[in-house]
């Protein structure tokens, strides 16, 4: 879905943006210190238990087995018990209903703003290549 949101224009003007409405997901997993400003991502095309454990997976390749506190919301798909947790990661949750906890809330309103609003893409391959370079530019901003 598009998401159009205010934006300036020259007085007396209506600014036109397409809007969309059909429905068809993506899903962003992504992993970040706020210290170091190192970032994981994946996106993939569902929010469940296959698709977490192939995040947790690549992100203890990424990790290269250093010890790694991985703190999460309580989404079902994150405390199902059917997730392998590799070695070297220690999993902790943060209280119910609490976003403003997790650094990566920051990292999602950051991309929606800064490369997703006001955006239209025509099929679902072109929006995930958007999300992509928005990911990939957020990483070298932090890092970088």
């Amino acid at each position: 879905m598009s998401n159009p949101v205010g934006c300036w224009a020259p007085r007396k003007t209506r600014p036109k943006l397409k809007l969309q409405r059909m429905r068809q997901y993506s899903y962003a997993y992504a992993a970040l210190c706020p210290a170091t400003g190192d970032m994981f991502s994946l996106i993939l095309p569902e929010s469940n238990n296959e698709c977490m454990q192939i995040f947790m997976t690549e992100f203890a390749i990424h990790r290269n087995g250093q010890a790694t506190a991985v703190i999460m919301d309580q989404a079902p798909w994150h405390r199902s018990g059917k997730i392998k947790i590799p070695e070297s990661m220690t999993i902790e949750f943060h209280p119910p209903y609490s976003p403003e906890l997790n650094p990566v809330e920051q990292l999602w309103k950051h991309v929606r703003t800064n490369y997703m609003d006001n955006h239209y893409w025509d099929d679902l391959d072109k929006m995930e290549l958007s999300l992509c370079d928005a990911l990939r530019r957020s990483e070298e901003r932090r890092v970088g």
